[in-house]
């Protein structure tokens, strides 16, 4: 495991909390996604917020406290339900930001400059 220094804080989708309390963390998952329109294959979706919140308990269940959610915009990123998910089942979510493919870009990062995206504008 690696050292977590004391006085480090990680922010999730319900706010900061102090990094050694991560706990048992799963690195690269996807909560809430939305491929379907990009993949062409129609099951490519996860939007059942309940079945989310089911699965989670289960995952806290069996010791687990933390995951780090990596859905970027333009295929269902929605930080607004990562937090009910959050708050329904006990999980704390860190929510990252990234970009998919240029065709789901956002219209304004088409024509940002570096620091305007650097600071998610």
């Amino acid at each position: 495991m690696p050292h977590i220094r004391p006085g480090h804080f990680v922010t999730t989708v319900t706010g900061e909390i102090p990094s050694a309390d991560l706990g048992v963390t799963l690195a690269h998952e996807h909560i809430i996604c939305e491929v379907s329109l990009h993949s062409g294959n129609p099951d490519n979706l996860m939007q059942d917020i309940p079945l989310m919140v089911e699965e989670l308990v289960l995952f806290r269940q069996a010791g687990g406290h933390s995951i780090i959610e990596v859905t970027p915009e333009g295929i269902g990123r929605d930080p607004v339900k990562l937090q009910a998910i959050s708050e329904a089942s006990g999980v704390q979510i860190v929510s990252g930001i990234a970009f998919y493919e240029e065709s789901t870009y956002p219209a304004w990062l088409r024509a940002a400059t570096v620091d305007e995206i650097a600071v998610g504008r």
